[in-house]
């Protein structure tokens, strides 16, 4: 059994992943700058279950999405 706490217990908890698709949905950009965010380490954290088998767990997508929208709250009023 997965420890409490670990990446791996998170994910097989998780209701269901996100495809990248589903993400760059949600996000409003394009396959393509999605994988060049993941690849930059610029975008949400995703979960490789395969070399080719990308997801994204639902709450660190939105965690992301929370902090980048804190960033350029701040960098407007600055």
């Amino acid at each position: 059994m997965p420890v409490h706490g670990t990446v791996w217990y998170d994910v097989l908890m998780a209701e269901q992943l996100l495809t990248p698709q589903q993400v760059a949905e949600i996000l409003g950009i394009s396959m393509n700058t999605l994988k060049r965010m993941r690849l930059d380490k610029k975008g949400p954290p995703a979960v490789y279950l395969s070399a080719r088998t990308i997801r994204y767990h639902p709450d660190k997508v939105a965690e992301w999405i929370t902090n980048n929208m804190e960033e350029e709250v701040i960098n407007e009023n600055l």
